[in-house]
């Protein structure tokens, strides 16, 4: 199980916000081009990045910062926030990202979304199903709509792409542990699908629980930021 520093970006700083409102961000002051180093130099080789305010207006925002995150050696990462366009796509691939991250556009256009995966390939995507309360969160999760993932995954699937993310929004941030139950049964019902955890790990338990579940990997945000986990030993407790 893949452990993946997660960095989420206001005015090019990093934040962490609380069930995803962004009115309760709690800002560290810390450049994000210098915790990625930071993540880096603790064994770090894959990081999550979110431009949050892109995920609020539909537009990349903080591109300067993602373009700065992309020259800094032996780093691979994922990057999602605003992406709506081609454009945006071939930006972040062009920026370094490995992976970008579509969540609104997976649920409202996948026709969109199959076609860019023809051109550049599915393994540069990474979905984001996330849940709040049970139903698809989107928009910056501002909005949500109960749509089936049996509508959705699939679809996706079928069209070669593998890699998946969900979160539970009302557990992100809280560090009052993960929706095991949501990981197992996604893992149980899509095995074809990488599915990446995310939301509420706060111990190393919390890790050990998660592996049991078969995913792929885990994204963890707050509690490395509050120092409640170091990178070197959630890798040392999973492997």
């Amino acid at each position: 199980m893949q452990i993946i520093p997660a960095i989420d970006i206001v005015d090019g700083k990093c934040v962490r916000l609380s069930e995803g409102r962004f009115e309760s961000r709690k800002e560290y002051g810390i450049d994000a081009v210098d915790m990625a180093k930071r993540f880096v130099d603790e064994g770090a080789q894959f990081l999550h990045i979110v431009d949050i305010e892109g995920a609020r207006t539909g537009r990349i925002t903080n591109s300067s910062t993602i373009n700065g995150i992309g020259k800094i050696d032996g780093l691979r990462f994922q990057v999602g926030g605003g992406i709506r366009s081609e454009t945006d796509v071939e930006q972040l691939l062009g920026a370094g990202a490995q992976r970008v991250v579509i969540g609104s556009l997976a649920v409202r256009s996948p026709d969109k979304l199959r076609r860019w995966a023809e051109r550049h390939g599915s393994g540069r995507f990474c979905i984001a199903l996330d849940l709040k309360n049970g139903e698809i969160a989107f928009a910056g999760w501002r909005r949500s709509a109960p749509v089936r993932l049996e509508t959705i995954i699939p679809g996706l699937l079928e069209c070669g792409l593998g890699s998946f993310l969900s979160t539970d929004v009302r557990r992100d941030g809280m560090m009052g542990g993960p929706n095991f139950a949501t990981y197992d049964e996604l893992v149980r019902t899509y095995p074809k699908a990488q599915w990446l955890a995310s939301g509420g790990v706060h111990s190393l338990d919390d890790l050990r629980l998660l592996k049991k579940t078969g995913v792929a990997g885990v994204i963890i945000g707050k509690a490395f930021y509050e120092g409640t986990l170091r990178y070197d030993e959630c890798v040392k407790s999973v492997c």
